[in-house]
């Protein structure tokens, strides 16, 4: 009975510890971005560049010399958007290397 049990628990443990990773809420990381981008598809038009679908595509707009948004290309950007793109509207920085990865997720995840 012993044995049963303990091997019950280490399986019950395994599964936890294998469980995938929650999701990003989009609407909470996305929060601040939502002032001047629209995440949802329906393209309301504000400042800057929708960000539905975003994630995997060739940004918007001159002069952002990356081929597609990804991890690496997003973090630089959310970083310091002015590094990027010299004279660009977007001033706000993300210096929180774990929030800008919240953001990231939640990007993914507007598909």
């Amino acid at each position: 009975m012993r044995k049963h049990l303990f091997a019950g628990i280490a399986v019950l443990s395994l599964g936890v510890a294998l469980a995938p990773p929650a999701l990003a809420d989009p609407d909470k990381a996305l929060g601040a971005c939502a002032t001047c981008h629209d995440i949802s598809p329906a393209k309301n038009k504000l400042v800057g560049p929708p960000l539905f679908g975003a994630f995997g595509n060739k940004p918007l707009g001159e002069g952002i010399e990356v081929a597609k948004w990804d991890e690496g290309s997003l973090d630089k950007w959310l970083a310091n958007p002015a590094k990027m793109k010299p004279g660009t509207l977007m001033s706000y920085q993300v210096g929180n290397p774990k929030k800008r990865l919240e953001i990231i997720k939640a990007l993914k995840e507007l598909k």
